[in-house]
């Protein structure tokens, strides 16, 4: 089975994760049935967030009401927190509200606009001309740790299952010119980001779902579907769907990542009764790359 770790989830006023009772009650099958698993002795095991629907990598033991445990495999950390809390419909975790934290970060780092901006001028040049959603904003001059140097930015909500924003994806940019900084990794992200999605456009019936936010943005300028980007293929074996997205067209990078990514999630979301389907890139490029081809007529 591998290496599991081990999740305690108390009480609200430990600032931990209370499971009410009128909420979910103590049916061990009425839960596994929910996670998509089946019940071992004291235990549910289940799918681990992003594996296949015949998994068995999850075990959880509940102890209704007042707390439980999840043992998840290595590789989806965090993403058990909201798998769990999506499928069992349990309310927002009494924590203090990670929406809260990141609003602050974003209003604390003099974040705004990106139209007009070097973002802007960084996805025109991407062959990108439709207009900028308001999930991209512009940071003139932002940290890179990894460097010790700043630059401006393209900063990127991600919102979780629900809708709340938990974490930020910021893309370094170069001073002088419409590219990205000369830095490694020009992509980071802060705050929790298992499940999350960047939502270019609003949740919908059908989205494009793909890795970058320019190669989402290039099939969603292609086809006028909306779409999320996940923000890397990690991330998008992880991404969590909201009810009400019933058909999605994986939008895959032509790399080996790419595909096991979007397989991954592929198998996953039909899993849990969408229309899946995985629209390829060829080998070694992306959509954006496509679109950028086209704009140059090569």
């Amino acid at each position: 089975m591998g290496y599991y770790k081990e999740l305690l989830i108390r009480r609200a006023n430990a600032n931990e994760w209370r499971m009410p009772e009128d909420e979910i009650g103590a049916d061990l099958a009425a839960i596994a049935a929910a996670l998509g698993g089946e019940v071992d002795g004291n235990f549910v095991r289940c799918p681990s967030p992003g594996r296949p629907p015949d998994d068995r990598s999850c075990f959880a033991r509940f102890y209704a009401p007042d707390s439980f445990y999840i043992y998840e495999c290595e590789g989806s950390e965090g993403a058990a927190y909201t798998f769990v809390r999506s499928r069992l419909n349990l309310r927002e975790p009494i924590r203090r509200d990670q929406s809260e934290i990141i609003g602050a970060t974003l209003s604390s780092v003099d974040c705004g606009s990106a139209i007009g901006t070097v973002v802007e001028q960084y996805l025109r040049s991407r062959a990108l001309t439709l207009p900028l959603p308001t999930c991209l904003l512009f940071h003139k001059r932002l940290f890179h740790k990894p460097s010790r140097c700043f630059f401006p930015a393209m900063i990127a909500e991600r919102r979780d299952v629900y809708g709340a924003l938990t974490a930020i994806h910021r893309t370094f940019l170069d001073w002088d010119n419409p590219r990205k900084a000369p830095v490694e990794p020009q992509r980071m992200d802060l705050g929790p980001t298992a499940g999350t999605a960047i939502r270019l456009s609003p949740a919908a019936e059908e989205l494009i779902i793909g890795e970058g936010i320019e190669t989402t943005l290039s099939v969603i300028q292609d086809t006028g579907c909306p779409g999320w980007a996940a923000g890397s293929a990690k991330a998008m074996e992880l991404l969590m769907l909201p009810s009400e997205v019933r058909r999605v067209t994986i939008a895959a990078d032509g790399d080996e990542p790419g595909e096991r990514a979007a397989r991954r999630a592929a198998a996953r979301w039909a899993g849990e009764g969408r229309d899946v389907r995985i629209a390829r890139a060829p080998r070694g490029k992306d959509f954006n790359d496509l679109l950028m081809e086209a704009r140059d007529g090569r």
